[in-house]
């Protein structure tokens, strides 16, 4: 590895860890949804903010609490879990929960978007 890789890449992990909305446009994956309404193809694709999730973002990052009525396809679950993501990478010791309707949706939740979205990351984001 050259000194001016070690430089861009404390920089660019730098930049991630000032900026939630950075880290996720730039680096986190999604899983892309079919035209069948709640089939996931398998397919990661970068997640890009659109600006009501840059709104919402702003304020979850603002407010120590923050209610959301959330309506299907806007992508806020998706949010949340990048959020917490990027939480657990850049800020240590946070504690983020996750509740759904039945332990079973918390549970893919947490195994495997949320699993699945940091196995997406570069390797410079993660501990291995």
């Amino acid at each position: 590895m050259t000194t001016a890789t070690v430089k861009d890449q404390i920089k660019e992990v730098t930049k991630c860890l000032m900026s939630c909305s950075y880290f996720i446009n730039r680096h986190v994956k999604i899983m892309e949804q079919s035209a069948e309404e709640g089939d996931y193809g398998g397919r990661w694709i970068p997640f890009t903010l659109w600006d009501e999730q840059e709104n919402a973002l702003e304020q979850i990052l603002d407010n120590q609490r923050v209610i959301i009525l959330k309506a299907r396809q806007l992508g806020f679950t998706w949010l949340l879990l990048a959020v917490i993501l990027w939480m657990m990478i850049f800020r240590p010791g946070s504690e983020c929960l996750i509740f759904s309707r039945r332990e079973k949706e918390a549970n893919y939740l947490l195994k495997d978007r949320l699993r699945k979205m940091y196995e997406q990351l570069p390797e410079i984001l993660t501990y291995q």
